[in-house]
């Protein structure tokens, strides 16, 4: 199996413990995870790693970090100045991911000045979101994580919002309220990545309601969704 979304070795001992708890949480599971299992896919003495983290809790939380970096590519970017496409092409990019290369194509062809040559999105491997979904889980118990992912949530939120109120401000959208929009939105993609890692999920099915919903309850009169 391939190192998960990663372009390229670690470039230093950070980002190879990043690396490792990945493989970790592949085989074991959070359940099952321990620093010495993350120590052993490293290479690195067990004590080696209370150099940088206080624990298992504080070393997942960083990892939360790096993988979102990884989960959320190109997410945040403005993709096209049309905010019918760019809405689009983001909610494509939450629900099926750069796993898809048709949505991996489309993202990298919008970027305003290009996707960086070793960007996650260009790699043409499956972005596995799997350990991203396992930690996520935590939040139920850990108040710790539950925070961390609300603002990541929130993050999101706030990009669907501004795409949404671009549409309006441009005549592309009617007037909605656009905090319950995105809401709305972010909800059902990330249940489409807890889906997609825990059943068998037809994401094109997902993407084609979306459609259908942004072009009733979005779209203004006269606009039409291609």
């Amino acid at each position: 199996m391939s190192d998960g979304p990663f372009a390229g070795e670690p470039t230093d001992t950070r980002e190879k413990i990043m690396h490792a708890t990945f493989r970790a949480l592949r085989k074991h599971g959070y359940a099952g995870l321990s620093i010495q299992r993350i120590a052993d896919e490293a290479d690195l003495s067990k004590s080696s790693f209370y150099h940088f983290y206080d624990g298992k809790d504080d070393l997942l939380l960083s990892f939360m970090e790096f993988m979102l970096g990884q989960f959320g590519a190109g997410f945040g970017t403005r993709f096209s100045d049309d905010p019918l496409t760019d809405l689009r092409l983001h909610l494509r990019l939450l629900v099926a991911g750069p796993a898809d290369e048709r949505v991996s194509e489309a993202v990298v062809e919008s970027v305003p000045g290009g996707v960086p040559a070793d960007a996650p999105i260009r790699q043409g491997g499956p972005l596995e979101r799997g350990p991203f979904v396992e930690v996520r889980a935590q939040g139920v118990s850990e108040p710790r994580f539950r925070e961390r992912f609300t603002e990541i949530d929130g993050a999101f939120r706030e990009t669907l919002a501004g795409i949404v109120q671009r549409g309006i401000d441009q005549g592309r959208f009617r007037a909605v309220d656009t905090e319950q929009v995105a809401e709305l939105l972010v909800t059902i993609a990330m249940g489409a990545v807890f889906r997609g890692e825990t059943a068998t999920v037809d994401r094109d099915v997902i993407l084609a309601e979306l459609d259908a919903y942004v072009e009733h309850r979005l779209l203004a009169e006269g606009v039409e969704l291609e």
